[in-house]
Order: structure tokens, then sequence, then C-alpha cells
């Protein structure tokens, strides 16, 4: 009973018997019924036409002629004078009337139709009447063995039917229930691959119900997971690359400066721009991790973006005039906008940073728009850009287009991470654009109301 196939045929063949059970047990109530009510119907029918005959002959006696057509039938009949008195009977019956009391007589009398049912016939009691006279009564009885032998008849037929169907629901359970647990246990298989790290497997169902659209969801979470998982072993690779190379630097110039006194200037520059980078590949680490967990404080406030814009291009300028990176500025006016300040900064900071490390000549043009009720934040640069490939997965925490480890162009993979956060919690949204050769557009957008505080 552990497989999911005969739990669930079990359950296909108890809710066929709740059903089946039911319907049969009504209808044997109603063909017994019937049977019942179709043997009264035809003894009063034909004591109906036999009291006829009577009246129109106005003469008891005159039944006599009716008694070789009585006698064919399968019914007792008796014609009864008003004082009880049996005058004729079909067949070589005994002249006692059976199970006609005394009270069915006061109704039969009281010009009242009976109809009785006892343990082995039903009965019939039909007055005849002269006008306003009573001449006496016609009493048929038929037996039960008839009507049970006809109702053993039908009850037969449905124990066979019942039988039947049952053989066919069972045959159609086992189709069912292998059909529909198939992808289960597909699915089943699939995902306990999954959990042992075999993230390249793919469940193979084309179906468009919600079995086919679990089975794509599962295939999207092996492809995440299996993304997530390299992209994680990537940037350990990277992280382990990053901090070593600034202290092996740290290490070899404390040495420089053990045996060389005379070079204490250059080497605690050197010294210095080491520690920077990796203060701000912790303070990366940090803000990402804060990200992560919904724990960082935002200071919002109405601020002014073209003033944001303007003092973060004077912190990237010398480096854009080294690369020989032109950096152009076009404004709307624009409205203030609900937003933490620095962290508005960082997030152009990064965006500048970005574009100069991948755009070794040409611009890279800032624009602020209005449009609706949000402010438009682009930053474009002519650089190498972005293979289409690779544009879903840019956001993604430690993802890197640039798959090198050089100081120059290869980041640790955070910067993006840390910018589509940070303008996710105030409430914004980014886009991009890019294609490899032309270059990259990134599209921030901020709502002009409050709707961007954090709560």
């Amino acid at each position: 009973m552990n497989r999911i196939s005969v739990k669930l045929g079990f359950s296909i063949v108890v809710l066929f018997l709740m059903v089946y059970f039911p319907i049969g047990y009504v209808v044997d109530k109603a063909m017994t019924s019937f049977f019942y009510q179709h043997s009264f119907q035809e003894l009063d029918s034909q004591s109906e036409q036999i009291a006829l005959y009577i009246r129109s002959q106005g003469d008891l006696r005159r039944v006599q002629d009716l008694l070789p057509g009585l006698q064919v039938t399968s019914r007792q009949t008796f014609v009864l004078d008003a004082d009880e008195h049996v005058i004729a009977h079909s067949g070589s019956y005994p002249t006692e009337v059976p199970s006609l009391s005394t009270q069915d007589w006061q109704t039969v009398k009281g010009s009242g139709s009976v109809q009785k049912q006892d343990t082995t016939t039903v009965l019939v009691a039909r007055p005849i009447l002269v006008g306003e006279t009573l001449l006496g009564a016609v009493v048929m009885t038929a037996p039960l063995e008839d009507i049970a032998a006809s109702i053993t008849r039908v009850r037969s037929f449905l124990l066979l039917a019942g039988i039947g169907a049952l053989f066919l629901a069972l045959g159609f359970t086992i189709v069912l229930s292998r059909r529909l647990s198939a992808p289960l246990l597909q699915l089943e298989r699939v995902t306990r691959q999954i959990a042992r790290g075999e993230l390249d497997v793919q469940v193979k169902l084309a179906s468009e119900d919600e079995m086919g659209s679990l089975a794509q969801a599962i295939n999207s979470l092996a492809a995440d997971l299996k993304q997530y998982r390299d992209s994680r072993a990537e940037f350990f690779v990277n992280i382990s690359h990053e901090l070593r190379t600034p202290l092996t630097y740290i290490e070899g110039y404390i040495q420089v400066l053990r045996n060389k006194p005379d070079q204490t200037a250059s080497t605690l520059q050197i010294l210095e721009q080491e520690a920077k980078r990796m203060r701000l590949l912790v303070n990366d680490l940090f803000d990402l991790a804060q990200l992560e967990e919904g724990k960082l404080a935002l200071l919002q406030e109405w601020v002014d973006l073209s003033e944001i814009v303007d003092t973060t291009i004077q912190n990237v300028k010398a480096r854009a005039n080294e690369k020989g990176v032109k950096i152009l500025f076009e404004e709307d006016p624009v409205s203030l906008v609900y937003l933490d300040g620095y962290r508005a900064q960082q997030i152009l900071l990064n965006l500048l940073d970005n574009a100069l490390r991948y755009t070794n000549e040409g611009m890279i043009c800032i624009r602020l728009t209005n449009r609706e009720e949000h402010v438009l934040l682009s930053v474009r640069d002519t650089g190498i850009g972005i293979p289409q490939e690779e544009l879903p997965y840019i956001f993604d925490r430690f993802y890197r287009v640039e798959k090198s480890r050089s100081r120059d162009t290869g980041g640790t993979g955070l910067g993006l991470s840390i910018v589509k956060k940070l303008i996710d919690v105030q409430n914004g949204r980014i886009e991009v654009r890019s294609q490899a050769g032309w270059g990259t557009e990134f599209v921030c957008t901020f709502p002009l109301s409050e709707e961007g505080k954090s709560e």
C-alpha cells in the first residue's frame, strides 16, 4: 500500500463501490415497488372489467359466463354477493375469500376499493354497483411468487451488471492509476536526483495541466540550483583570489619595509591601496548579507538625484580621464525623489564602475528624466556589451560576465546584485538593454511618491 498507484487504484475502486451500492439499492427498491404497483394496477383493471360486465348484465348469476375465461388466468377471482357469499370463483379454489377482513368488507360496502398485501399474495377488492345499490364485489388475488421471480431476475441482472462494471472499473483503474502515477513517480525520481546534487536532470513531461506546470517548476528549480552552485563555486574561487592577492601584496611589502626602509613611502601607498581593496570587498559582502536578510536600514528623505549624479561623476572622473572615456550628463527638470541618498549614490557608483570597467573608449551617458509618476535614471556606455544569453543572470549574486580574474576587468560579481536589491527595497525597478559590441544601458525607475518609504 506504499505505492501511489495502488493507493490511487484502491481509492477509485472504493469510490466506485460507494456509488454503486446506493444506486443498486435505490434501483432494487424502485423495481420492487414497480412490480407491486404493476400487479395492483393489473388486478384493479381486470376486476373493474368484470364489475362492468356484471353491471351491464344487472344479474350476478350471469357471471357464470365468465368462468371459462377466468379459469385460464393465473389469478384467483371471486364474485361475492351483498351478503359476502361466493357466487363464483375461478379454478378449483376454496370458496372462502382469502385475506378479506371485516373492515375490508365494510370498505367495499362503502363503495371503496381495497388493495392489500400479505406474505403470500396481493389482493384487490372492488364493489359492484348498480346506481347506488351494492350487488356484490369482485375480489382478485395474485401469488407473490410471480412478483418475487420477476424481482429476482431484475436483481440477477443488476448483480451481473455490477460485476461487469466492477471488472471494467478495475481495468480502467489500473490504466488510469498508472497514467496518473507515472508522472508523479517521474517527478519523485527527478527531485531525488536533484537532492543528490544531480542538477543536469530534466522532467520530460509535456502536459499543459498542473502536472506540467509542476514539471516546469522543477526543471526551473534544477536550472536555478545549478546556476547558483556554479556561480557560488566561481564566487569562492574569485573571492579567494581577490583576498589572496592583496594579502600576498601586504606580506611582500612588509618584507620590503623590513629590508629596505628607504622605500617606506611608496610601499605604504601600495599597502594602503590593497587594504582599501580588501575593505571594499568586505563592505560589499556585508551589504549583500544585510540585503539578503532584509536587515539593511534605510534613511529615506526627499533627495535631488541631479546633485547625487554630479557628486558621483566627480568621484569617478579621474578614472574616466585615465581611460580616455568621456562622461556626459543629460537631465530634464525632475522632481525630488523619496530615497536613501547614500544608497542612491551607491547604486549609481556601482553602475558607473561597471561601465568604466568594460568601456575602453567612447563615452558614458547619464540621463535623468521624468515619466508620469516616476523618475528615470539611465546609464549607457559604448563598451563591449553583454551577450544576450548572459542577460538573465547578470543580477544574480556572484555572477560575472567576465570570467577572468583580471584585477582590471574582473569584479567579484556582487555589484549588480547589490544594485538590484537596493533598488527593489526602495520600490524601484531596473532594466537592462545590451548587445555585444554595441554597449549596455541600465535604466533605473524610482517612484515620485512616498511608496518607496520603508515600512
